[in-house]
């Protein structure tokens, strides 16, 4: 994402009436932002990286089917719009205080349990291709684990390979667990 890019959506999200947003990662589509004395994430995009786009409208359509799983973020809002003549989009979530599992490297059990049940849950609702990753979990201040970012996910209807997309996400759960599960 380059300079131009930031520009728009961090005009956007303002747009919005979110206020302080600021870039969670460099290159990332999330920002942390406020509005009305509360925190939230917002993933936003504009046409002018069709990828980012496509990431954002696909995770609003994951986040839309999945309202009643525990232990991922729910989407709050999703905004369509224009900024400065051109087209953008931004998926407005919780923000989780804590930490990724990519900064702690360590889950306990119960933590490594929580997170096996989110995916089989989703997995049971078709939905696969989880990027299932240290940097898409957020463990909260209480130690819950959260799963933040399903923006590559597909679904049974749209994939002709989705029992491989199944088998890989356990492959690549069952490697992170081997990486960062303490007494698994």
């Amino acid at each position: 994402m380059d300079h131009y890019e930031l520009e728009h959506c961090l005009g956007f999200i303002k747009s919005l009436g979110f206020e302080n947003p600021e870039c969670l990662k460099f290159g990332s589509l999330a920002y942390r932002a406020f509005k009305d004395g509360e925190v939230y994430v917002l993933k936003t995009a504009t046409r002018n990286w069709p990828s980012y786009l496509e990431h954002v409208s696909n995770e609003k359509y994951i986040l839309e089917r999945i309202k009643s799983i525990p232990k991922i973020v729910s989407m709050k809002e999703y905004h369509v719009g224009r900024y400065d003549s051109i087209d953008a989009a931004a998926l407005v979530r919780d923000y989780i205080e804590g930490k990724t599992v990519e900064e702690t490297k360590a889950l306990n059990p119960a933590q490594c349990q929580s997170i096996e049940a989110a995916i089989l849950a989703l997995h049971d609702l078709g939905i696969a291709d989880l990027d299932i990753a240290g940097k898409n979990i957020v463990v909260d201040t209480e130690g819950i684990p959260w799963l933040i970012d399903l923006g590559t996910a597909t679904t049974k209807e749209r994939s002709r390979s989705f029992n491989v997309l199944k088998y890989e996400d356990l492959l690549r759960m069952e490697s992170m667990f081997g990486m960062y599960c303490r007494s698994r």
